[in-house]
């Protein structure tokens, strides 16, 4: 029943970290947070500070942990959020240091739409074919990820090269 070569039949309680900022994709935002509640997972946004952020709609939404307070070892899985907060997210050391972490670490992650700057940007960007490093946009995206968080880690993916 350990085995990480067999995948699982439910991501219950697995704790994901959404990574955003202002001007967020709002459409994504609301995506993943709906698809990964109806799977019963554990849905955090992490941001640079504190408080809310603005989506791309103008609305405020909720940050759970500002970014100094939320490693990458606490997450089962993170998606980087698409949207003109991924400028930002790629010249972010603590962002890269997050995303590189979790690669490491065989974590399921993903980059949505414009987010897959933030891949580029990392030591995962020559890496986005390997298990469980999903790009993309929309629900279908998301879906993917589901699928490799049941699989939970990937223990076989090349990572001499990422810095963590």
């Amino acid at each position: 029943a350990l085995s990480q070569d067999r995948p699982g039949t439910s991501i219950r309680g697995r704790k994901i970290a959404l990574l955003a900022g202002d001007g967020v994709d709002a459409k994504q935002l609301k995506i993943a947070k709906d698809v990964l509640a109806s799977h019963d997972a554990v849905v955090e946004v992490i941001a640079a500070r504190a408080g809310t952020i603005t989506d791309s709609d103008g609305k405020a939404q909720k940050v759970n942990r500002a970014a100094p307070n939320a490693p990458s070892v606490v997450y089962d899985a993170a998606i980087v959020l698409g949207g003109k907060s991924a400028e930002a997210l790629a010249k972010s050391g603590l962002a890269i240091h997050f995303i590189n972490e979790a690669f490491r670490h065989g974590k399921p992650i993903a980059a949505l739409g414009t987010a897959a700057k933030v891949f580029a940007a990392c030591s995962v960007g020559k890496n986005s074919e390997q298990e469980g490093v999903i790009v993309g946009d929309g629900k279908s995206t998301i879906e993917a990820f589901v699928t490799a968080l049941k699989q939970h880690r990937f223990p076989r993916r090349i990572v001499d090269h990422v810095p963590s």
